[in-house]
């Protein structure tokens, strides 16, 4: 039984991610056409070691019809597409978890500001989270990271302005105990990743205060030069 709010022919037309980064998961636009070995292919800044999550599990490419669906979702409050992304993120985290990737011990959705939250009437990325928690059965933890400082919007700015506008971004809840970030493993869970700089201050920040491994689970991956 499908379970999906889609059409078979629009499930059909969705973006598939293709070869990409076995680490960040940025897509190889011209990868070698002779390598075999799509675990072998790591991109430029994983191999520079700028990446400092584990790894990103991301289904689809930042591309129509995911993009509207996405937009109409964060930006239009359309909580039916939203239901949709989570379905389709579930549904890949899933068959990874199937296929020998490690559950993580939380979910931690990136959070917004709480004037950006107000502004938005929710947090689309806690959304997702929800959806991975019950498909899962991994509890989520809102409270954990908190967002210190309001920032400008990252997808209006380039790398450099991304990493910039993150300084200091993100905190862990003065109200944690140790017990919950050390030793544990978790996954960050957002809608888009394009330059990885939210999830890598976020996972920054969990390594710091002692937790094991942080992946990130995503529904789509930008270009980077968007």
């Amino acid at each position: 039984m499908r379970s999906l709010d889609l059409c078979a022919l629009c499930e059909s037309d969705l973006p598939d991610i293709g070869r990409h980064c076995n680490i960040c998961s940025e897509p190889f636009s011209n990868p070698q056409a002779d390598d075999p070995d799509v675990s072998s292919l790591i991109c430029g800044n994983c191999l520079k070691g700028k990446t400092l999550f584990s790894h990103a599990r991301i289904p689809y490419l930042y591309q129509a019809p995911i993009d509207h669906l996405l937009i109409s979702f964060k930006f239009k409050g359309d909580l039916v597409a939203g239901k949709v992304l989570g379905e389709l993120l579930s549904q890949h985290t899933e068959k990874c978890i199937k296929h020998g990737l490690i559950a993580p011990d939380m979910i931690i959705p990136v959070p917004l500001h709480w004037r950006r939250r107000f502004g938005r009437g929710f947090n689309q990325a806690h959304e997702l989270a929800i959806s991975l928690s019950k498909r899962l059965n991994i509890p989520v933890n809102d409270k954990l990271v908190l967002r210190k400082t309001y920032t400008r919007a990252q997808h209006h700015l380039n790398r450099e302005q991304r990493l910039h506008n993150l300084r200091n971004a993100f905190a862990v809840n003065s109200s944690a105990r140790i017990e919950q970030i050390e030793g544990k493993s978790f996954a960050i869970v957002d809608d888009v990743l394009t330059t990885g700089s939210t999830a890598n201050a976020i996972a920054k920040l969990l390594i710091d205060n002692g937790a094991v491994r942080v992946v990130v689970w995503a529904v789509a991956r930008a270009a980077l030069e968007n």
